[in-house]
């Protein structure tokens, strides 16, 4: 870079000096011209108008003298024309050897002028010749010699040339590279160009498919606002909040279904200052689960109506008896559903509880914040491999230094964790009551939503989680 500076300083200073010489001649030229050549002229010019005026002068002074002279005498006049020639004849000699005289000095100051005017030329044209000849030393011993030495140089140092040799190679190899990505860049253009219109086919067969599927997707919304429909059906079977506060100091009921209906519902009814509470979990999700909730709150109606079924073991024994009869009637295993069940019969005054499940237990917190499992080992209800004469027990549970009671079926136990895979499971649903048992059952169940989110991202299934807080002094 600063080589490139100073040659472009060296080009900037012989241009300057080149155009002040032939400013310098200009200025020359100009002073002689009107310092010597302008003078000359005019001194020419007004000697040969003096020469005119002089000749004019002369005729018109005779002519005068002529007239003025003048005499009608025959001898005067002779003797007069004699006088006038030989005056005339003077004067013609005197004025042919002014005007010689005048000629030869024009002649020898034209010599004059033009040897000075050559001579003029001659040195601008010797002086031209001279700065180019200045120049061209100039050049020839600053640029040259610069170049030369700066040759010298790489010739002597050999670690310069092998440097110049490397960058040549990397510039060589850069070129190689571009030459490549070049190649490469076209390919990528061509598989763009095939791939655009691969995606335009794609979108055209897209569009048509839409097109096609529309009216499927317009029995699909109907479907889904059927399903929507349904759901206020089932929604129509759970017990009124008022029942429930009869009996408790407060609660909670999670239900998440999966699919809009669910396969999981709770049922309660009171018989005799008694609550029957229930919470079920049918075969299946969904359209399927929900069916059976349906004929499972049915059977539950039809069983409690009989006032001599009080026994929740023996609640059981008939409801299995009435599902088998429906959905295993001809005992094929393409219709072997069923369910799992926890149900209690409640009643405030005894301050004692009748429990009975199937797989479904019970969680009871204690005022010392200990959580208590309640779980029968008993078969599922309505299933093949459950016999059809399978009497179903209960136990007593006596509440005195309880607090709450919480009730969930396995669709939270058996949900995998987001980041890990491993199961929610009943240990860390007995440490979820013990972290939020301080709080009250509106802020347990908000506890218990938030940490369900963070747990998991897919649900997996339905959902069902029940807390229940005794009364005080029960």
């Amino acid at each position: 870079m600063k080589k490139t500076i100073k040659n472009h300083s060296l080009s900037t200073k012989l241009i300057f000096f080149l155009n002040i010489l032939i400013i310098i001649s200009l200025l020359l030229f100009i002073m002689l011209n009107f310092f010597y050549f302008k003078p000359t002229i005019d001194k020419l010019s007004r000697d040969n108008e003096k020469i005119l005026l002089l000749l004019e002068f002369k005729t018109e002074s005779n002519i005068n003298y002529f007239f003025d002279n003048l005499s009608f005498d025959k001898d005067n006049f002779l003797e007069f024309k004699k006088k006038i020639i030989l005056e005339k004849t003077e004067r013609l000699l005197n004025i042919s050897n002014d005007f010689t005289e005048t000629f030869s000095n024009l002649k020898i100051k034209k010599e004059e002028f033009f040897k000075f005017y050559y001579l003029t030329l001659f040195s601008i044209f010797m002086s031209f010749f001279i700065f180019i000849f200045i120049l061209y030393n100039y050049i020839n011993k600053n640029i040259f010699s610069s170049l030369k030495k700066i040759t010298n140089k790489y010739d002597y140092k050999g670690s310069s040339k092998n440097e110049i040799v490397a960058i040549e190679e990397l510039i060589d190899s850069y070129e190689e590279k571009i030459t490549n990505y070049t190649s490469k860049i076209k390919e990528l253009e061509k598989q763009i160009e095939f791939y655009n219109q691969d995606l335009d086919i794609k979108i055209e067969d897209t569009a048509l498919a839409l097109l096609k599927n529309n009216e499927k997707l317009n029995n699909n919304y109907k479907f889904f606002d059927s399903l929507r429909y349904a759901k206020k059906i089932q929604l129509s079977i759970f017990p009124e909040k008022n029942l429930i506060s009869n009996y408790f100091n407060s609660y909670f009921f999670i239900w998440k279904p999966l699919e809009i209906v669910s396969g999981d519902f709770y049922y309660a009814k009171e018989i005799n200052n008694s609550l029957y509470f229930a919470v079920i979990d049918c075969t299946g999700h969904g359209i399927s689960g929900a069916f059976l909730s349906l004929k499972i709150y049915q059977f539950l109606e039809t069983i409690l109506s009989n006032p001599y079924n009080e026994d929740t073991g023996q609640i059981l024994t008939i409801l299995h008896k009435k599902l088998r009869n429906i959905l295993n009637k001809h005992e094929s295993k393409l219709t072997d559903d069923g369910l799992e069940i926890a149900i209690f019969k409640y009643n405030p005054k005894i301050n004692k509880l009748i429990f009975s499940n199937t797989k479904v237990p019970m969680y009871l917190l204690d005022t010392k914040n200990n959580v208590i499992e309640i779980y029968q080992k008993q078969p599922s209800i309505g299933y093949l491999k459950t016999p059809y004469n399978y009497n179903y027990s209960s136990q007593f549970i006596d509440l005195t230094n309880i607090k709450s009671i919480y009730i969930t079926t396995d669709g939270i136990i058996k949900q995998p964790n987001k980041e890990t895979n491993k199961i929610f499971s009943k240990k860390r649903f007995k440490e979820l009551i013990k972290e939020s048992s301080i709080q009250s059952m509106r802020n347990q169940k908000k506890y218990f939503l938030e940490y369900f989110k963070n747990f998991f991202d897919e649900q997996r299934d339905d959902i069902t989680v029940i807390g229940l807080e005794l009364k005080k002094g029960d």
